[in-house]
């Protein structure tokens, strides 16, 4: 506790009214104490370096200034300081909130390391200051260089381990199907979220798996791969696995060679879809086929009618002149034989005829004679188109 002490002011010379002023003092006899809290002064964890919070609390009677200067500085497990880390000072404000003789300094600092921090790395913390009466800041640890609060930094790793097993088939050929299986084992620092990818030629990505491990339980995680090998060859495969803090490892796939399938299997590998275009197109060509023929027939049968009919003309006088124009029986249209009505039964020997009732019907009408009036009729004409075309007169 303080020594207090009461003392009294001089009296005023001007004035006998004014009593004097009654002070009272405090002499402060002892140094303030200092405590550094962390948030775990065990181990300070590498991936909260950049975000450390921190507490200085002295207990202090008298009065305390508003900042105090912390320091920091990286060593190595021996308490040497590191080489390229040198030593950084922090002020630290006073909590205003903080009442009676406990003074709270609180901060938030940034100690992110300037390289990387290998297994073994410590952090050094130690405070400067006094009190209004000017004592020292006094302590078990943490009030000098030299007795510093020294914590061990535990170094955040996300690592696995990824093996692989036998491959299947060992001896595939192209086209078919390699089943690859990866036993991804935990086997670093921190839990955390895990992408486990089949990646070829580096950077194109087959596919992936995404699941949490955690390095407490030792989790062990297996995955299956399928990759088609559509080409006959080698194939450049890696297993890659990104953690939670951004950073990755790659494993290599172990190697195999599609070979070159047999004829017949890379015939029908080839393509699913050869069997049904080569149908297809044997489809359209016997379609065509059929049409060609078809055409074909009608003209040959068109060629021989009009043939047949110029050979006739050619060699039969209907008319008694030298020639027939065929011109003008070209420009005849065709036309369908119409039926004729039978006549009533006639006992005419003309009956043994086929063509006796045409023959009959086209007397006194026609000039031609009956074996060219048959030629005619078998021609598809009709009695009325010869008699039109060829008159008793013989002109048309």
């Amino acid at each position: 506790m303080p020594i207090g002490y009461t003392l009294l002011s001089r009296p005023d010379p001007l004035t006998l009214f004014k009593p004097p002023a009654e002070l009272l003092l405090f002499v402060d006899d002892q140094a303030p104490v200092l405590t550094i809290n962390l948030v775990d002064r065990k181990a300070v964890q590498s991936e909260q370096l950049d975000e450390l919070a921190i507490d200085l609390v002295v207990q202090e009677n008298g009065r305390m200034p508003s900042t105090l200067q912390l320091y920091t500085r990286f060593v190595d497990a021996q308490g040497t300081p590191l080489a390229n880390e040198s030593v950084r000072t922090h002020d630290i404000p006073l909590d205003i909130a903080a009442s009676g003789s406990q003074y709270v300094y609180s901060s938030v600092l940034d100690l992110s390391p300037v390289n990387l921090l290998q297994d073994g790395v410590q952090i050094a913390f130690w405070v400067v200051g006094e009190d209004a009466a000017g004592w020292p800041l006094v302590g078990q640890i943490g009030i000098s260089e030299f007795t510093p609060l020294v914590v061990p930094v535990d170094i955040a790793t996300w690592f696995v381990d990824v093996t692989f097993d036998e491959l299947e088939p060992l001896a595939p050929v192209a086209g078919q199907t390699v089943r690859i299986t990866a036993v991804v084992e935990m086997i670093g620092s921190r839990d955390g979220e895990v992408n486990v990818s089949l990646v070829e030629e580096s950077n194109l990505v087959v596919s992936s798996f995404v699941f949490e491990m955690s390095p407490d339980d030792l989790s062990r995680v297996t995955v299956e791969f399928d990759y088609e090998t559509l080409f006959v060859g080698t194939p450049n495969l890696a297993v890659v696995v990104e953690h939670a803090d951004g950073s990755n490892q790659t494993f290599t796939v172990p190697s195999f060679t599609a070979a070159k399938p047999a004829s017949r299997d890379a015939s029908s590998s080839a393509s699913a879809s050869v069997p049904t275009v080569v149908g297809l197109v044997s489809i359209v060509i016997f379609v065509l086929a059929g049409l060609i023929i078809v055409v074909l027939r009608q003209g040959r049968d068109s060629d021989s009618m009009w043939s047949d009919d110029a050979d006739f003309t050619s060699q039969y006088d209907w008319d008694g002149s030298e020639h027939v124009d065929v011109a003008e029986i070209d420009v005849i249209p065709a036309a369908t034989p119409e039926s004729v009505v039978a006549p009533a039964v006639n006992p005419n020997p003309v009956l043994s005829n086929p063509y006796a009732e045409q023959i009959t019907a086209l007397a006194g009408r026609t000039s031609l004679n009956d074996d060219n009036i048959i030629r005619f009729i078998e021609s598809g004409w009709t009695v009325d188109q010869i008699a039109q075309y060829y008159p008793p007169d013989g002109s048309a």
